[in-house]
Formats: structure tokens, sequence, C-alpha cells
């Protein structure tokens, strides 16, 4: 028997080549897999101290107007804009009605439709007032804002500022 394999150095050689390389892929992907992560992570806490801290300074009040129209005022008292916004409107059954300013029909005091770029974006130490008509005698109001990021994401706020319509 004349077989002849291959030396032990050269065999070790090639397993610490082989564990190297594998090595430098791992950590090439879990670099980038933390990366992400990370920016993530940093975006949301963003939008979170702009949640809680940001537009804390924010009042909102609501009116009857006519039977079952509700007149909503929102001082933003913040160095920040509300780019977008949300309210739902409650009766004491807790039936609730959303507004979405992206997409739903607000008036102005006149009863007026209101349009146009950006009419919803409530900027700081603004106060903007507006009528929503949710067919219903309602009970109180819930104003969810939305800010814009560092990245120019706009993204609802979990929390709501609410009132009772008086």
């Amino acid at each position: 028997m004349n077989t002849r394999g291959i030396s032990p150095l050269i065999a070790t050689v090639l397993i610490i080549g082989f564990t190297i390389v594998l090595a430098a892929m791992v950590l090439q992907w879990g670099g980038g897999l933390f990366k992400d992560i990370q920016d993530e992570t940093s975006e949301k806490s963003e939008f979170s101290i702009a949640c809680s801290s940001g537009i804390a300074n924010t009042e909102v009040k609501a009116y009857t107007s006519g039977t079952t129209n509700v007149e909503v005022v929102v001082d933003n008292k913040n160095q920040r804009n509300l780019e977008t916004f949300i309210v739902r409107v409650r009766d004491a059954q807790d039936k609730v009605v959303s507004f979405d300013s992206t997409v739903d029909t607000f008036y102005d005091t006149n009863g007026v439709a209101i349009s146009g770029q950006d009419w919803d974006t409530i900027k700081s130490f603004e106060v903007k007032r507006f009528v929503i008509k949710p067919g219903g005698v309602m009970d109180r109001i819930e104003f969810f804002p939305g800010v814009k990021s560092e990245s120019g994401e706009i993204q609802l706020c979990e929390s709501a500022f609410k009132a009772k319509i008086q």
C-alpha cells in the first residue's frame, strides 16, 4: 500500500484558513444585522421622545358645533410641528368614529371643506380650528398627532390628547 495523504502541517493550515474565512463571513453578516437593529431602535426612540416630551405642551379642546358637528381647537405650544393627525370621536356608549387628516374631509369654522397641500400640519406655536362631522351626538375626542423624524418619516404617536366635548 503506497498511499499518501496531505501532511498534518498542510491540513492544520487549511483548517485554520477555513476557520478564518468562516469567522469573517459571520462577522460581516452579524455586523450588518446589528447595524440595522441599532438604526431601527434609534429611530423608534427618536419618535418616542418626540411624542412624550417634544409635543407635551399641546392642548386640544372640542365644542359642539350645531347638532352633530364638533369643532376641534388644537393649540400647538411646542417647538415641533404636528405633521398629521387622527381624531377619534366617541359617544356616551363608546361608539368610535375616526377621522384621518390625510384622507377624510374636515371643514373650517364656516363649513367650507378644507383642502390643499399640508393643511393638516399644525406648525409650532400655531392654533388650528377645524370642524368634523361624526353624524351623531358625541361625548369626547382623542387627538393622535404625527411627528416627523430627522430622516423625514412621519409617524403617529401612540398616546392621544383627550378632551371632553363641551
